[in-house]
C-alpha cells in the first residue's frame, strides 16, 4: 500500500515537471555559425552537443559572427515556405573559436554546463516502477555526454537502488515531430554504461512485513537507446546484461 502511494505521488511530481517546463517559449541552440552563400540573410549553425545543423534567420547581426565564432541563439523553431527554420531574435557570442579545446579543459568545461532532471518509467524483468534523477555533463567530446544516474525501483516483491554511470553519443540528425502544428524536433542517441544495484526481496500485508532475505549486489552492463525533444523531454528503453535489469522504458525531462 505504501509503495503504491509512493508511485502515485513520484508520478504526479514528474508529470507536473514535464508539463510546467517542457513547453518553453523560446529555444537555445549553441553552436558555430556560417554563411549561407547561396540564401543572402540564412545561416546555418551546427549545434554544439548533437552535431545536428539547423537553418537559421531573422537578425542582421547574425552577418556579425559568421568568422568561427561560437554563439548562442535565442529563438524558436518555426516552418515557413514548406522548410523549418530556426528564426533567431537574440545572439550571444560565447567564444572567438569554434576549435574544440583540449581534453582537460573540455571536461572541465562540460562540468560547468551540467544540468539536472528527473525520470520514472516501468521495468519488465522483473515488474517494477522507477523514479529517480540524473545529471548530463558534455559534450566531452564531440557528441559524447556523461550522464550519471539515480534510480529506486519499487515492485510487489523487488525493491531496488540502481547508481548508473552511462555515457550517451547523439546522431548528428535530428527529426521533426509532425503531430502538432507547432515545430518540435527530436534528437537520437545511443549510449552505454555500468550499473550498480542494491536489490532486496520480499512484500508487505497490513501489519505484516514478509522478507525474503537480505540485500543483494550486483553490476552490469546498460544499454541505451533514446529520443530527446530541444526542450528537455526525453524518452529511451534501456537494456541491461550481466546483473541489470533486463528491460526498462524510461521517460523524463532534463531541467535547462
Amino acid at each position: 500500500m505504501c509503495s503504491r502511494r509512493l508511485s502515485m505521488i513520484l508520478g504526479l511530481v514528474l508529470m507536473w515537471s514535464v508539463q510546467a517546463f517542457g513547453q518553453a517559449e523560446n529555444e537555445t541552440i549553441i553552436g558555430c555559425l556560417t554563411a549561407r552563400g547561396d540564401r543572402p540573410g540564412f545561416y546555418s549553425i551546427k549545434e554544439e552537443g548533437t552535431g545536428a545543423t539547423f537553418l537559421a534567420t531573422g537578425l542582421d547581426d547574425l552577418a556579425h559572427y559568421t568568422a568561427g565564432q561560437k554563439v548562442r541563439l535565442t529563438g524558436k523553431a518555426v516552418r515557413e515556405g514548406g522548410e523549418d527554420l530556426f528564426r533567431v531574435s537574440k545572439i550571444e557570442q560565447l567564444a572567438t573559436t569554434c576549435e574544440p579545446a583540449a581534453l582537460p579543459k573540455s571536461m572541465k568545461e562540460a562540468v560547468g554546463r551540467s544540468t539536472f532532471g528527473v525520470r520514472g518509467g516501468v521495468g519488465f524483468d522483473p515488474a517494477i516502477i522507477y523514479m529517480g534523477a540524473h545529471a548530463s555533463l558534455g559534450p566531452i567530446v564531440s557528441n559524447l555526454w556523461f550522464r550519471p544516474s539515480y534510480e529506486f525501483g519499487f515492485g510487489e516483491v523487488t525493491k531496488i537502488n540502481s547508481l548508473n554511470l552511462d555515457g550517451v553519443y547523439f546522431i548528428p540528425v535530428a527529426a521533426r515531430d509532425r503531430t502538432t502544428q507547432q515545430v518540435e524536433f527530436w534528437n537520437i542517441y545511443l549510449g552505454a554504461g555500468l550499473g550498480v544495484h542494491l536489490k532486496r526481496r520480499g512484500f508487505e500485508e497490513e501489519e505484516v512485513d514478509i522478507d525474503f532475505g537480505d540485500w543483494d549486489f550486483s553490476t552490469g552492463l546498460n544499454m541505451i537507446f533514446g529520443i530527446q525533444k530541444r526542450s528537455g523531454i526525453f524518452a529511451e528503453l534501456r537494456a541491461g546484461a550481466y546483473g541489470s535489469p533486463s528491460i526498462k522504458l524510461i521517460v523524463g525531462f532534463n531541467f535547462k
